[in-house]
């Protein structure tokens, strides 16, 4: 694999994004502010499609329930022959035949340990290689959830940290390092949501939103807003811009914590704001010397991946999780999470470099 061509995203891919990111500001606004829910449902403020899944429903077979450890790899093997013996599949029925297995990293691993322990079988059925592995979309935002709740909490203190907002929140059980899914989720949008809209209040340019509902704004002119609030809350504008390749020179900063198989509990992760200088004048003006507002910002970055994945499935529209597939890979490596950005790789180069078009 090479980084430019198969990992950093595409000028389109980014174009695609920002605007996808603007979308999600403008929602922000139209379901929390009463006078712009009559926006909602505006075709200039909806997702553009980027490649929205057309599956018809399919068959489904539903397996007996066995006693077979999965645990290990020889189990695993165990595991899939059981399966053929069921659905009485065989060498000569799946030999040149693809198997979608979609599973979370821990069952990936021990499937390529499987495979590699039957690398010199004779056909590709028994060496295993018609099992085409993929990631499971609900343990890819379970564990980046926890990645950046590691990377983000900081302490109390810390403004713009999210145990400081935890605390402004009164949110409780989050203190631990993988909290409830569905819990943690909820706390982050929500501080999502109050930051996103402060920051509408202050770049609306009236002195309250209703203000500037009174003024009947279009929703092109309510779109220039998110992307003013985008540029001035977001690291987004401070990467170098690209010259005339295909692929954009971005580097994701972003640092995460840890998933549910390889990040060990000792990792120590950066605390908020601990890189943002601070300026010897205590009047300065300027945000780059705010250590609050740089942390919002780079929080902020990193939520609105997560809202945006979330979204995405919602949508069922597998192209924009495909345009930020290589910012995840980069957020989870920033954090230590090796085995969650290895899986996002070996995920990558299958739908590049492996899969057909028709498969992938």
């Amino acid at each position: 694999m090479d980084f430019d061509l198969h990992v950093k995203p595409t000028l389109e891919q980014l174009r695609s994004t920002r605007s996808q990111f603007k979308v999600l500001v403008v929602r922000v606004l139209t379901t929390f502010s009463k006078p712009f829910q009559s926006y909602a449902d505006s075709p200039q403020l909806q997702h553009a499609p980027r490649r929205v899944l057309t599956l018809k429903k399919t068959e489904t077979y539903p397996l007996r329930v066995t006693t077979i450890n999965e645990a290990t790899v020889e189990g695993t093997i165990k595991v899939w022959d059981n399966i053929y013996e069921q659905v009485k599949r065989n060498a000569e029925s799946l030999n040149n035949q693809a198997v979608p297995s979609i599973n979370d990293q821990l069952t990936n691993a021990r499937v390529r340990g499987a495979k590699a322990t039957r690398a010199k079988e004779d056909s590709a059925f028994l060496r295993l290689d018609n099992i085409q592995l993929g990631y499971g979309l609900f343990h890819k935002c379970l564990n980046l959830v926890w990645v950046l709740l590691k990377t983000h909490q900081g302490a109390i203190d810390q403004l713009g940290s999210l145990k400081y907002f935890f605390a402004l929140l009164e949110k409780t059980r989050l203190a631990n390092d993988k909290p409830d899914y569905h819990t943690l989720l909820a706390a982050l949008m929500q501080v999502l949501y109050g930051v996103l809209l402060e920051a509408w209040r202050c770049n609306c340019g009236f002195s309250t939103l209703d203000g500037l509902a009174a003024s009947k704004p279009s929703p092109e002119a309510l779109l220039d807003i998110a992307e003013k609030i985008l540029s001035h809350y977001t690291p987004m504008d401070e990467h170098p811009k690209p010259k005339g390749s295909g692929h954009a020179n971005e580097a994701e900063f972003s640092d995460a914590g840890s998933d549910d198989s390889d990040v060990s509990n000792d990792l120590e992760p950066p605390s908020a704001g601990s890189s943002i200088p601070r300026s010897n004048n205590p009047d300065s003006q300027d945000p780059l010397d705010d250590p609050a507002h740089q942390n919002i910002r780079i929080l902020l970055w990193d939520l609105l991946y997560v809202a945006e994945l979330v979204r995405a499935i919602s949508d069922g529209d597998w192209g924009r999780i495909e345009d930020i597939l290589g910012q995840l890979t980069m957020m989870f490596r920033g954090a230590g999470s090796n085995n969650y950005s290895t899986e996002l790789l070996h995920f990558v180069r299958n739908i590049k470099m492996v899969w057909g078009d028709d498969f992938a």
